[in-house]
């Protein structure tokens, strides 16, 4: 093909036809300058088409991790309620002594409320999309936003539930059992076999550490179990709050991936 048009020009010259080359010439610049567009343009359509791909994937991942989140703050949730309906039984029976006839229920309370659970959340593709530098992948500023403020909210949360939620609950928790002489430490033999059990006295009763709900509801001992107990479900009350928010946020961000990815135009 080159070599067509070098014989073109040739002869041109040659016939003395200097108009007609200078035509021809800037016919084929021109012809270059296309070529070249049409390239510069499929090369940026191919690398718009695989940045396309990317941040569908992207955004597939985030929506997976986003239905591991809803699942985890589900479970969390629900523990969360189990947890204030436990402390609350447990203060009542002050004063409510039904519990009596069937103290093996109120001890299997007791038992659960041991539990004190942390968010651990999931942001492995977010992180991934962010430390390679490609959040500019995706196309909606709107989107965007939205992701990195639901990580920022992840984040806060993980730190505030391990550094100041989790520790203080265990702290009262402990003071709870131990200060106020629930009698923790009388429930070995329900909980553990004969070789395991360390009870102080295992020459008192099984149901010993029951007593304590005896004592007056107007004593010092049983307003201080109040208090605490109370104080821990304010703590896990406000912890239940936060997580239902995320929860929502989840559900609403991965609900917006979706329809981001159903667009026409993606």
């Amino acid at each position: 093909m080159i070599s067509f048009f070098r014989k073109i020009r040739q002869k041109l010259l040659s016939q003395n036809r200097v108009t007609r080359y200078l035509v021809y010439a800037l016919g084929e610049i021109v012809l270059v300058v296309i070529g070249i567009l049409i390239a510069l343009s499929i090369n940026t359509w191919n690398e718009n088409r695989k940045d396309r791909a990317m941040e569908a994937n992207y955004l597939k991942g985030i929506s997976e991790n986003l239905e591991g989140n809803i699942s985890e703050l589900e479970a969390l949730i629900l523990d969360d309620s189990l947890l204030l309906d436990g402390y609350t039984i447990l203060v009542r029976a002050f004063s409510d002594k039904t519990y009596q006839s069937n103290p093996n229920t109120l001890i299997q309370t007791i038992f659960k409320i041991q539990v004190v659970n942390s968010f651990e959340g999931n942001s492995i593709v977010f992180e991934d999309l962010k430390s390679s530098g490609r959040t500019n992948l995706i196309r909606s500023d709107s989107l965007r936003y939205k992701l990195q403020s639901y990580y920022n909210q992840i984040e806060i949360m993980v730190t505030s539930e391990k550094e100041l939620n989790n520790p203080a609950i265990l702290e009262l928790r402990n003071e709870l059992f131990i200060t106020d002489e629930v009698g923790i430490n009388g429930m070995e033999r329900l909980f553990f076999p004969t070789h395991w059990a360390s009870d102080l006295d295992p020459a008192l009763p099984i149901p010993t550490f029951l007593s304590f709900l005896d004592e007056d509801i107007q004593s010092p001992k049983a307003k201080g179990f109040a208090n605490r107990a109370g104080y821990i479900k304010a703590l896990t009350l406000a912890k239940r709050r936060d997580r239902i928010k995320l929860l929502t946020a989840s559900r609403i961000l991965k609900e917006e991936i979706h329809n981001y990815l159903s667009h026409p135009n993606l």
